[in-house]
């Protein structure tokens, strides 16, 4: 792993596995919300992007919960604004 120095220590970081995304899911296309230390993601569709609609998927903001590994749970963690 890499080193980093954080004050006077020294921390390896280590990859501890592959995010996972979907491949329906475009994170250039999404604004991201991080949670602090490795929680959950919240996805939301840029609207200042241009993207092409699917079907199956709404004009409306949606917002979808994501696992730290890229995963979503189950589907009750989207909510449409």
């Amino acid at each position: 792993g890499e080193w980093e120095v954080c004050g006077d220590r020294f921390y390896s970081k280590h990859e501890l596995y592959e995010m996972t995304w979907a491949p329906d899911i475009n994170l250039a296309q999404n604004r991201v919300a991080a949670s602090q230390y490795g929680g959950p993601l919240a996805l939301v569709r840029d609207d200042s992007k241009i993207v092409l609609l699917q079907p199956g998927r709404t004009l409306h903001p949606v917002v979808r919960i994501f696992t730290a590994a890229g995963e979503q749970p189950n589907t009750s963690n989207t909510f449409e604004a």
